[in-house]
């Protein structure tokens, strides 16, 4: 556990942003401004498929080498993955052609991430300071595919989800060996501060209020979904992926959250999400994993009543969000879809996330296994 607190940011975990970075680039350097320029230009290209197909087209190969330090890859990866999410969704192209997906296959290696546009990408690393401090904290997105505040309000929220929540992997981590040395008095004040970031991880999802249902489901769902495309490669034959779009469950920060906490989850879809977390996220939660859970560290050592009260409301705390998910769900594409397939005149097909799962019926299940430690055997 201490080897881990003290090794951090070797997995591009910080104390104070947790799974966010602390600074993300602006700008890439000027070699790059094409990528740039593109990304910036896609609300306006995307209005013509045309327009953006003859914009690629015209796109050099850049070679990546040029990129230095964490968050100049992480931008590319964003301003990469925007441009090839509209490009094939917007113009319904299946292949991505070799000046976007060399370097973006490149940049995906680097960061150990799915060629996809992840959860990753569309929040974690997709945002900046310098917007209007009265709104989503002064933050702005690095690229959207509208322009619009309702699709900034859904990339941004979640950032500010998990930046009230940026000191808990620290946190949560030395109240492990605390309990480890049964200091229940620290492990006790650990857990109250658990509560209250979570409740205020809880407040912030208002932002969401900037969010129409009706620009989210048809104006931005679309561009977010998963790709099952051929990436032309050197030399080589394409890569053919089928993989799924950005999702919650991809957030690394719930499922250490869970595991500190000692919740169990039996449905596969949350291992699976985790291939689509960035390499240093990934490997820091298996290490974590390997660790007792509170739970089973308040078991072994006979704490008092008071720890497992407090992990109880922890839990409680972790249900709450989970609960305005499910609703927050069911406004933005359980509803829309329903109104869809009223419209023309059917049932439709079922309901699906980002991630390809019956989204509120999954959401349900994972709320559901939050239960009070006391239940657990």
């Amino acid at each position: 556990m201490d080897s881990l607190l003290k090794d951090l940011e070797r997995h591009a975990v910080s104390c104070k942003s947790g799974f966010v970075p602390e600074s993300p680039s602006r700008a890439l350097p000027n070699h790059y401004r094409p990528w740039e320029e593109l990304a910036a230009s896609l609300p306006v290209l995307l209005q013509s498929g045309d327009a953006l197909i003859g914009r690629v087209a015209s796109l050099p190969v850049l070679s990546t080498d040029l990129l230095v330090g964490d968050a100049e890859w992480q931008r590319a990866y964003v301003l990469l993955a925007f441009v090839i999410h509209g490009y094939v969704h917007g113009s319904r192209k299946k292949i991505v052609p070799l000046s976007l997906s060399e370097p973006f296959l490149q940049v995906c290696r680097h960061l150990g991430v799915e060629p996809v546009l992840s959860y990753a990408g569309l929040c974690i690393y997709n945002w900046t300071e310098g917007g209007d401090e009265g709104i989503l904290d002064g933050l702005q997105a690095q690229a959207t595919f509208t322009g619009t505040l309702d699709e900034a309000a859904f990339y941004l929220t979640p950032v500010l989800v998990e930046r009230k929540g940026g000191h808990l992997p620290a946190q949560m981590l030395q109240a492990l060996l605390d309990a480890e040395n049964r200091d229940w008095q620290a492990v006790a004040a650990a857990l109250e501060g658990c509560s209250s970031a979570l409740k205020a991880m809880t407040d912030v999802l208002d932002g969401l209020k900037l969010l129409r249902p009706d620009t989210f489901w048809h104006q931005i769902r679309p561009y977010i979904a998963g790709l099952q495309i051929s990436f032309e490669r050197r030399d080589t034959a394409p890569l053919v992926v089928n993989l799924a779009g950005g999702s919650a469950a991809q957030s690394s920060l719930f499922q250490f959250l869970d595991h500190i906490l000692g919740v169990k989850h039996a449905n596969p879809l949350l291992e699976e999400m985790r291939g689509y977390m960035p390499r240093g996220h990934r490997d820091f939660l298996d290490q974590v994993e390997a660790l007792p859970s509170l739970t089973q560290l308040a078991t072994v050592g006979n704490a008092d009543a008071q720890i497992w009260l407090k992990l109880d409301k922890c839990r409680a705390m972790v249900r709450k969000w989970r609960d305005r998910h499910i609703a927050i769900v069911t406004r933005y594409i359980v509803l829309p879809a329903q109104a869809a397939a009223r419209k023309e005149g059917g049932k439709g097909p079922a309901v699906v996330g980002t991630a390809g799962s019956s989204p509120v019926a999954f959401l349900k299940e994972i709320r559901n296994d939050t239960v009070p430690t006391s239940t657990d055997s």
